[in-house]
């Protein structure tokens, strides 16, 4: 049943956006500040952007094997966003904007979902709950590809919502260009609703012929995989696909390797990550509301384990949710189609993980359809909750309580948003002199570094080509991978050398100019990276600490600059 709210004009969409405001506005405006300094962004967009350089600057990184791997990977739709934006602005820059537009876009059309759905009360609840968790912002912030994700799942959440189809099928085949999974999960959505769903439930789609309803699927399938196929086969250069079969001649792929538990097998069951992915949706990861609280429901937490009282508040959450929205559905046709997104995205999840590693990371299937669902769900639920009690004399009872229990989760469990979400300011440590001597270095110069490091940044923020960085070292292809390793080798053997010629074959076998340096690596301690590369890394620094390291008899001789325990060796000046 429809919360009864008596604020039903512009006044109550005033005061709501005004309340919103009030509460979120200080954290976005935060997040804009420090996202407009260039030495501030999102960590992953480091694997991304600097593939488009070329199209805003011909000759920058043409040729380079990391960037036209990345470019094998983006789905064509992103591409060509960035490719045609980068005519007229810096692929940075649109990186930094995107989102905000992006962001903006979920935020209206998760408005108009729960306007629909519960009244202005439950549009409070629904945009608090998604401005104060950090999921958005944090998978948005980057503008890479999966930053199309929760527009399209917030999209396909409103064409279930007023029962339109042809809107859903558009959704679908635009998730085929920007982001594949999002497809996949709006593509099945759309087949359950119009193959499985009573006539009653189809909205537009209620007199279609048993034909139509096929004709359309089948069509919409089409025209993804049109959309798809090329993409996996320009792929192929790159090698087979790698899965959970190859772990054992790829330890890249299991534990202790470049993926966490959520992306390697064998993957969580599903019951785990659809509850994972809804208490990501409701917890914000800083600047809560009532820091003491927080702090006291967080005692005892571990890394990658949450403490046992935030479990137990998500969970009563939770719980209130699955039976006020059991309450509901015999009542609310929106519901039981919006089902249909629920029940594709834990199908999609199933089959990823059946078919691994062909329908991509099992864990994207649910991340950016949850959150999505938790928002519109919450209000709607307790509502009904209210409202299966017995009636009362009070007819703003319900839009009361739907109010106070968003606030009960936002003051435990919530944020005030914007912020630091989905940033990095690792890279303002150094500040930028050290980012500006390297970016003018020749434009062709290839550097290399410790992955992981400093050199990740380079890319990104210099626009010189890298051997290897942590960001693009990906072990989907087993080309690829090959690759990797080949580059990885030869930077152990130069980076822990105990004589010149490692450190020439970098330069000779590469074309290597530039070697990056943390001083901090050659002590006792060896850097850290991931299997099988910590092997090979160790047993490379206890020969160099045994027989003393190339690189510091070099220094003298071939460092062009240094800061702190940064150095920068000109690999054409190594003598010996």
């Amino acid at each position: 049943m429809r919360i009864n709210a008596s604020g039903k004009g512009w006044w109550a969409g005033g005061l709501v956006l005004a309340g919103l405001a009030v509460l979120f506005l200080p954290g976005l405006v935060e997040h804009v500040r420090l996202s407009a300094d260039r030495l501030v962004f999102a960590d992953d967009v480091r694997q991304h952007v600097f593939a488009f350089y070329p199209y805003y600057q011909p000759g920058l990184l043409d040729g380079d094997y990391l960037a036209r791997y990345i470019l094998a990977l983006s789905p064509p739709g992103h591409s060509l966003v960035y490719i045609l934006a980068a005519r007229l602005w810096d692929p940075a820059w649109v990186s930094k904007v995107l989102p905000y537009l992006q962001y903006a876009g979920v935020l209206v059309l998760l408005g108009a979902c729960a306007r629909r759905l519960g009244g202005w009360p439950a549009v409070l609840a629904t945009l608090a709950l998604a401005l104060s968790s950090h999921v958005l912002l944090d998978y948005m912030t980057g503008g890479v590809a999966r930053s199309w994700a929760y527009p399209l799942m917030a999209g396909a959440a409103a064409a279930l919502v007023w029962g339109r189809v042809y809107p859903l099928a558009v959704i679908t085949v635009l998730g085929a260009a920007l982001y594949p999974p999002a497809a996949a999960v709006c593509g099945i959505g759309l087949a359950l609703w119009l193959l499985l769903w009573p006539a009653a439930d189809r909205g537009a789609a209620s007199d279609w012929s048993w034909p139509k309803r096929w004709g359309l699927v089948a069509v919409t399938a089409l025209v993804c995989a049109a959309l798809v196929v090329p993409m996996a086969m320009g792929l192929r250069q790159y090698g087979r696909r790698l899965g959970p079969a190859d772990v054992a001649a790829y330890p890249e792929l299991g534990p202790g390797g470049r993926y966490g538990p959520d992306d390697r097998s064998p993957y969580p069951y599903v019951w785990i990550a659809t509850a994972d992915a809804f208490g990501r949706s409701l917890l914000a990861g800083q600047d809560a509301w009532w820091p003491s609280l927080r702090r006291t429901l967080q005692k005892g937490s571990r890394p990658g384990r949450p403490a046992t009282a935030l479990v137990i508040v998500v969970g009563v959450v939770g719980v209130a949710c699955l039976v006020g929205l059991g309450l509901a559905f015999r009542s609310r046709p929106e519901l039981r189609r919006l089902l249909a997104l629920l029940a594709a995205s834990l199908l999609g999840y199933g089959l990823a993980k059946l078919l691994a590693p062909y329908l991509f990371l099992p864990h994207r299937y649910l991340i950016y359809s949850i959150p999505i669902l938790t928002f519109l769900a919450f209000p709607v639920a307790i509502s009904a909750l209210v409202r299966g009690r017995p009636r009362t004399t009070w007819p703003g009872l319900a839009p009361a309580v739907v109010i106070a229990a968003a606030l009960v989760v936002l003051l435990t469990l919530g944020g005030q948003g914007g912020g630091r979400t989905g940033l990095s300011l690792r890279s303002k440590t150094l500040g930028p002199e050290f980012y500006q001597r390297l970016a003018a270095l020749p434009a062709g110069a290839k550097i290399a570094g410790w992955p992981n490091g400093v050199v990740d940044d380079l890319p990104y923020l210099c626009r010189r080509p890298a051997l290897v960085t942590f960001e693009c070292h990906q072990a989907f292809h087993q080309g690829f991978a090959d690759e990797m390793r080949r580059r990885m080798r030869a930077l152990i053997a130069a980076y822990f050398a105990t004589s010149p010629q490692p450190l020439r074959e970098l330069r000779r076998r590469f074309g290597v100019g530039y070697l990056v340096v943390d001083l901090r690596h050659l002590g006792p301690k060896p850097p850290r990276y991931f299997a099988p590369f910590d092997q090979w890394t160790s047993a490379a620094h206890r020969a160099m600490r045994r027989r003393g390291s190339e690189v510091l008899r070099q220094l003298d001789r071939a460092a062009v600059f240094r800061q702190g325990d940064l150095v920068v060796l000109d690999l054409s000046k190594i003598a010996g």
